[in-house]
């Protein structure tokens, strides 16, 4: 266990070491490390609850409810830094609401259930990531940013895998190998990237309505992939076969 922890503790030194022989920020304080794991707080903790949420909820219903940071940023902007809240921002605090409760308040099990608080909970805190990135990325370069927060993600996740899960699993799947990868390049690595290096050239007000997309995209595919579309594709394609043979 405490080989565990240190190799994870390793990586963040690494990091740093990584910053600043690429020169990212060769004056890299102590201050830019705080901030680093700040931010990767905010990102391990978003991830982990929305993970936990998807037991209990679609990935539809995972992806609408996650974009309530979309309301949270601006307000939580205003009131934190004194940023002018705009009345645009009111008018969609309420078709937001009237959106959540169409989607979510099905009359069972007093409307709301367990997966959808969870993933409330993970637009809270995705919403507090995305703040703390442009307030971070003030003082610290956004490069150097993006390879501390990941590095102390990465570290969080060991401790919670440590106490909560008892470790890594000893064996891995082709499918649990292909998914990790998956969301460790694209949901994160490339994603993220994208979202810290964009949010350095535009204010987050701006930057959650490009984020916002993420849920459309999210209902898209979780219809896609579903099993029922899936075997409506393989029916048709059968069907069609059938009667290009009988031609």
């Amino acid at each position: 266990m405490e080989k565990y922890t240190s190799e994870n503790s390793e990586l963040v030194a690494r990091a740093i070491g990584y910053i600043r022989e690429n020169k990212c920020d060769p004056e890299i304080t102590v201050g830019d490390v705080a901030r680093g794991a700040l931010v990767g707080l905010a990102l391990f903790g978003a991830y982990i609850v929305q993970t936990i949420g998807l037991q209990y909820t679609t990935a539809g219903k995972n992806a609408f409810l996650t974009t309530i940071y979309v309301l949270l940023v601006p307000f939580g902007c205003a009131l934190l830094f004194h940023q002018k809240l705009q009345k645009g921002n009111l008018i969609a605090a309420a078709l937001m609401l009237v959106g959540i409760g169409l989607l979510s308040l099905d009359g069972q099990a007093g409307g709301l259930n367990v997966g959808d608080l969870l993933t409330l909970v993970c637009g809270f805190l995705f919403a507090a990531h995305i703040i703390a990135v442009e307030q971070c990325q003030k003082k610290t370069n956004p490069y150097a940013l993006i390879v501390l927060q990941f590095a102390f993600c990465g570290l969080y996740a060991a401790v919670y895998s440590l106490i909560f899960e008892r470790g890594m699993p000893m064996t891995f799947s082709l499918g649990s190998v292909g998914g990790l990868l998956y969301i460790a390049v694209f949901s994160t690595t490339i994603g993220m990237s994208l979202q810290n290096i964009g949010q350095s050239m535009a204010p987050a007000s701006h930057a959650v309505i490009l984020l916002s997309l993420e849920s459309v995209f999210g209902v898209l595919f979780s219809c896609l992939l579903s099993a029922s579309f899936l075997l409506l594709a393989v029916g048709t394609i059968r069907l069609l076969v059938a009667k290009g043979g009988i031609l």
